[in-house]
């Protein structure tokens, strides 16, 4: 009998055992299965391709999730180089970049061109057959775009205005028209209003004064004629 139970004990520690093992073997598979998926939620993922047909060397190219630009270059030679995706963190609510199965929007020129729907995690060539319902649109946008970018702008400005409120302002013309703001001189800069200085008012006589002054003159004027008037009959005699 005893030897019965020391079986039943032995057993039962082995199955322990046995289901201990179990739990921590499925744990650390979980473990794992979660850093690999977080590694690959973050593992950068890379492009690049040929642009067909043909467009100006300095072409923008982006790649967007949505509204988020995820990727630019520039073209050179009907391609563009190998791009990394900003990736979209996976902790946060707001989308920040690029998550294994998003559709990626690809924009020629500021223009949406076409979407690519797949990725690996090696770097993928994805070329780009630019469609005829948009190439015109498209070779057109290139085209002012590289003009726009071999054009120096020549800036001319206006004065500057008074001082109101800490500012003043002017307006800056780009005489050569080139449709961007490189090196645009300011038109805003804070000053320092002068104090109003008051001009000396001139004195008010009174009108009084004036009566006075000159009834004073024809006075001295009167003595002056008796005066003359009586030397005169003076020496008359």
């Amino acid at each position: 009998m005893k030897e019965k139970l020391k079986e039943i004990k032995s057993l039962f520690s082995v199955m322990l055992f046995a289901v201990g093992v179990l739990i921590l073997t499925v744990s650390m598979i979980n473990v794992a299965n979660e850093n690999i998926a977080g590694r690959a939620s973050y593992n950068k993922i890379k492009a690049y391709g040929n642009v067909y047909p043909s467009l100006p060397d300095g072409t923008d190219i982006s790649f967007r999730v949505g509204r988020v630009e995820i990727a630019s270059a520039a073209l050179q030679d009907d391609k563009y180089p190998v791009v990394s995706f900003k990736m979209d963190d996976p902790t946060t609510i707001p989308v920040e970049g690029y998550s294994p199965g998003d559709t990626v929007d690809v924009y020629l020129a500021g223009i949406k061109t076409v979407e690519f729907s797949y990725f690996n995690s090696i770097t993928n060539k994805k070329d780009i057959n630019i469609p005829a319902s948009k190439r015109k649109d498209i070779s057109t946008a290139a085209a002012k775009a590289a003009i726009n970018r071999s054009c120096t702008p020549n800036w001319n400005c206006s004065d500057w205005s008074e001082c109101v409120d800490g500012e003043q302002t002017r307006v800056c013309t780009d005489l050569n028209g080139c449709g961007r703001e490189e090196k645009k001189p300011a038109e805003k800069r804070s000053c320092v209003e002068a104090p109003d200085i008051e001009q000396p008012k001139p004195m008010k006589v009174d009108k009084g004064l004036w009566i006075l002054a000159l009834f004073i003159v024809l006075v001295i004027a009167f003595i002056v004629s008796i005066t003359r008037r009586a030397k005169r009959f003076v020496k008359k005699r």
